[in-house]
């Protein structure tokens, strides 16, 4: 659907203070407008395509960290730690 990296690399740039904690709080609320923005669609996209496009999003959240993260945090063991798995935003179709 949409080019998350590119979206989410410009957001990083433009953070006034371009550190470690920014950027999670950054991709935390790009993780909560995708949902929102997913669940608007109409027609409603599947289970499966909702999945896939979060998945898209944690790629491109994991492909800008790499190239943002300070090697002051890696020194200090202060780096990010892996992305806990989404919780089931979408529960199962009655239909």
């Amino acid at each position: 659907m949409a080019d998350y990296f590119q979206t989410v690399s410009l957001a990083v740039a433009r953070l006034a203070k371009n550190d470690s904690e920014n950027r999670q709080a950054l991709y935390g609320r790009a993780r909560v407008a995708l949902v929102e923005q997913l669940c608007e669609i109409t027609p409603r996209l599947s289970d499966t395509q909702l999945i896939n496009e979060q998945i898209d999003l944690e790629k491109a959240i994991r492909k800008v960290e790499s190239q943002h993260a300070d090697a002051t945090d890696v020194k200090a063991g202060t780096a990010v730690t892996p992305i806990a798995p989404m919780p089931k935003l979408f529960p199962k179709s009655t239909d």
